[in-house]
């Protein structure tokens, strides 16, 4: 049987200090993301590098991890404005394939539909992890 490809996210979260975690949780945060998304990409990208690439942890997350991370908030932001986008054109009387995506300003959405978790949950769900509990 083959070796399990992954990382060892309680591992990774000790090794970061205190303030590296909050500013961790910081950026997930301002990203509009939850912990559970991070390390979900993060493993998926691990996943998929190649052995050249696996190495250390600590070096695999802030070279090719978080950059991951950032591409997926980045399309979910974009998402979440175009879907604000359509929902806005709709309310005014526009019917399906009247307009398309690219043809519309996209909005920001509504807070009430975009959920951004707090530093705070964030920070709490990774140190969840870091305990061993998920």
């Amino acid at each position: 049987m083959g070796e399990s490809v992954g990382l060892d996210w309680a591992e990774y979260l000790h090794s970061l200090s205190e303030d590296a975690l909050g500013e961790l949780a910081a950026w997930l945060a301002a990203q509009r993301l939850e912990a559970w998304e991070f390390l979900d990409i993060v493993d998926r990208a691990y996943v998929q590098a190649g052995e050249d690439r696996r190495g250390e942890t600590l070096t695999f997350v802030t070279r090719w991890g978080r950059p991951a991370v950032a591409g997926y908030a980045r399309r979910k932001r974009h998402f979440a404005e175009l879907t604000a986008t359509i929902e806005e054109a709709r309310q005014r009387g526009a019917l399906p394939g009247d307009v398309a995506p690219d043809e519309l300003q996209p909005l920001q959405p509504q807070p009430s539909l975009v959920r951004s978790p707090s530093k705070e949950d964030v920070l709490n769900a990774l140190h969840r992890v870091q305990g061993g509990s998920t």
